[in-house]
């Protein structure tokens, strides 16, 4: 009988403990996408100059790589047809065009968009923000940064561990009264 329990009060914690995770892992994902928004947002301020001046993809990619350093983010300028000029982690050079990719294309229309799949490029899942970047009132380019998944479910695992440590613990009390009554 106090096995019983034992099983049918493990299996309702572990319940309970997915039904947190999987909502708190969405949400997670959700808020990522938001402040990866703003972030593009702001890029996009400060990558008019690029458009505005001169530079070559070198100078670009170099800018970007310099500027992302030790961040998790990658970061990346695209052109309104969707070639890409710069990015922190690859040769602008070497990568396909970009103008198919949702965020893209819905930055090349003027919004602010985000997105989440997997990296043609890198091979990886990615949480992508890109933002228009608007010189002289038209759309010159877009602005992308982007995360990987890697680098944001430390925390919904931390939850996770804490949840199994804190019903282990639960469970073991359960088994000790059950056996002491």
């Amino acid at each position: 009988l106090i096995v019983r329990y034992t099983l049918l009060i493990a299996a309702v914690l572990i319940i309970v403990a997915l039904l947190v995770i999987i909502p708190l892992r969405s949400f997670t994902i959700s808020r990522e996408k938001e402040n990866l928004e703003e972030e593009a947002q702001l890029f996009a301020q400060e990558w008019r100059r690029f458009f505005i001046d001169e530079y070559t993809i070198a100078e670009i990619d170099g800018y970007l790589e310099e500027l992302s350093g030790e961040l998790p983010t990658r970061l990346t300028i695209i052109d309104t047809e969707g070639v890409v000029l710069g990015d922190s982690e690859a040769e602008a050079e070497d990568m396909e065009n970009h103008a198919g990719r949702p965020e893209i294309a819905a930055a090349i229309e003027g919004e602010v968009a985000s997105s989440s799949r997997k990296s043609r490029t890198i091979g990886k899942n990615f949480i992508y923000a890109a933002a228009p970047i608007e010189v002289n009132g038209e759309i010159a380019g877009v602005a992308r940064i982007s995360l990987a998944e890697e680098d944001v479910m430390p925390v919904v695992y931390q939850i996770w561990l804490i949840f199994l440590v804190a019903f282990g613990v639960l469970l073991v009390v359960i088994i000790i009264v059950s056996i002491w009554t």
